[in-house]
């Protein structure tokens, strides 16, 4: 266990790599390069402590690790529930409050949500200060946007569509990926993503977001998506969805339930990811440099 976790060390990867030949696409390590290359070690008690501290921690990622995944797993079962399922019109499960409120009415989305026409020039001001959002930007099924830059860091000289925190944001590309988001920022988007917002108070923007990551939205759009090389859903195809929808009140309370289950989510992933950076920092100040020996 100490051997694996000091070969493991990214400073110890990176400079035995220095040691690699072959091409660049194929790098490899002998085995007698791999033996040879000078290593730290100190008495086994204390490689059995160290051991079994690094041991404890992994042990206790990967039991917060099957937390998120608990968290997540119950997310799409709920989901599942407070939307219909393919080929239904009604849901399987409403909140107390609601479950005498009659049926949701059913219609096409475009009759309360239109998309975004009409592009701008991302070399102009103000278009080229603001973020930037592409498919690339947002991860598949949990809507965070990670990594935006400005259209003018990005060099970007296509068209592009403007969009504000009414907006919510569907990359048509690729629909399986399922890449929907919520921003809380005026910025621009690839034209390959529909801003799309409520266009009359029937439908809020909260529920639009969950909408359209729902289970029955996902089999829609691909099913329908257009059969090329990468598979995209068109406008109409989006706003021909028939959907089952409740009243405001409800929308809202159904979408404040899935946001406070996406913040523990978030938060359960921000502490996986300092318990891991605790480790590298520990595997510092545990393991000497590779040169020192």
């Amino acid at each position: 266990m100490f051997l694996l976790e000091y070969v493991k060390r990214k400073d110890f990867y990176e400079r035995l790599g220095e040691t690699a030949d072959g091409s660049r696409k194929a790098k490899r390590i002998h085995a007698e390069t791999f033996l040879s290359f000078p290593i730290a070690l100190p008495s086994l008690p204390e490689q059995h402590k160290i051991a079994e501290c690094l041991s404890s921690l992994d042990g206790l990622i990967t039991a917060e690790g099957r937390t998120l995944e608990a968290l997540k797993t119950h997310k799409r079962g709920l989901m599942q529930q407070l939307f219909p399922q393919p080929g239904q019109t009604q849901t399987r499960l409403r909140f107390p409050e609601f479950e005498g409120a009659g049926e949701w009415e059913t219609l096409p989305l475009g009759r309360v949500a239109e998309v975004a026409s009409g592009q701008v020039d991302p070399t102009e001001s103000p278009y080229c200060d603001l973020p930037h959002v592409g498919g690339e930007n947002i991860e598949s099924h949990t809507g965070t946007i990670r990594d935006v830059k400005t259209a003018k860091e990005l060099d970007l000289v296509s068209g592009k569509y403007a969009f504000d925190e009414n907006d919510v944001l569907y990359s048509k590309i690729r629909p399986a990926l399922n890449k929907v988001a919520a921003p809380d920022f005026k910025g621009i988007c690839s034209a390959d993503i529909y801003p799309i917002r409520p266009s009359n108070r029937e439908l809020r923007r909260e529920y639009l977001v969950y909408l359209l990551l729902s289970e029955g939205f996902l089999e829609h759009a691909i099913k329908h998506s257009d059969r090329s090389k990468i598979p995209k859903v068109n406008r109409d195809t989006l706003l021909s969805y028939s959907i089952s929808l409740p009243t405001p009140v409800e929308q809202q309370r159904i979408a404040d339930c899935l946001t406070a289950l996406d913040d523990r989510i978030a938060a359960q992933a921000a502490k996986i990811e300092s318990l891991k950076t605790h480790k590298r920092g520990l595997m510092q100040q545990l393991f000497p440099a590779p040169e020192v020996s």
